[in-house]
């Protein structure tokens, strides 16, 4: 197994603001000192990280970014001088999330072309780690880079904290959250569950719905019985 290296953060980057935070961790935007190539750091506070949680995390990363939809890992799992936290390096995203974009539409949605790019653009990202028998686990608006406001099939997947193996068990952590499918929100804390590729289609649709909103209803409304309601 790889070592994670130590590595003292004045003598390597520049860090600036903070991009995000998640389940287990924060990102900050950062300029690598050698190279001046902008970056963002996904860092892993501790005690609060396990260790093998970290690494399976960085690995599961590492080895999905060759997939032009999955964000792009460097290699190399590190730890802060004064070992408060675990991290490794990503390429950084210049425009926003999914979430952000959509948003900034007043919750009209991007319409049905930008959705069509986008879908197309995810799926062929879930499709890859399905073969290699992996489920995201946690696919939503938020976790999808955008990279080129004028170009939607310029999409990313991200955040790989949640990736399990096909088949294996993890325990429920009363975590649900909007994307999820029926049958996890009847779930109680601690219950054994097994993972499955259903989880990822159910997140899939939910996803498109929402970035699809406007153009969905004008579909619907088109309808004949359903102009008469």
């Amino acid at each position: 197994m790889e070592p994670i290296k130590k590595v003292n953060m004045e003598d390597v980057y520049t860090v600036y603001k903070q991009l995000g935070t998640g389940r287990f961790g924060y990102i900050k935007l950062a300029e690598h000192k050698q190279s001046k190539q902008k970056i963002a750091i996904k860092f892993f506070p501790r005690p609060q990280t396990k260790q093998v949680d970290f690494i399976r995390e960085y690995n599961y990363s590492f080895f999905l970014s060759p997939h032009p939809q999955i964000i792009d890992t460097y290699e190399g799992m590190h730890q802060t001088g004064d070992e408060s936290a675990f991290f490794f390096v990503q390429e950084f995203c210049p425009r926003a999330s999914l979430r952000e974009a959509v948003e900034a539409t007043n919750q009209q949605g991007i319409g049905e072309a930008n959705t069509k790019k986008v879908f197309g653009a995810v799926l062929s990202a879930i499709e890859f780690m399905h073969n290699e028998n992996l489920v995201h686990r946690n696919l939503k608006a938020e976790n999808i880079l955008l990279f080129d406001s004028n170009d939607y099939t310029r999409v990313k997947i991200t955040d790989f904290g949640l990736t399990r193996k096909v088949d294996s068990t993890v325990k429920y952590l009363e975590y649900v959250n909007n994307y999820h499918a029926p049958e996890l929100c009847e779930t109680v804390v601690n219950e054994v569950l097994t993972v499955n590729k259903s989880t990822d289609i159910w997140a899939l649709g939910e996803f498109a719905m929402r970035l699809c909103h406007t153009a969905l209803l004008e579909l619907l409304c088109s309808f004949p019985f359903l102009k008469s309601l």
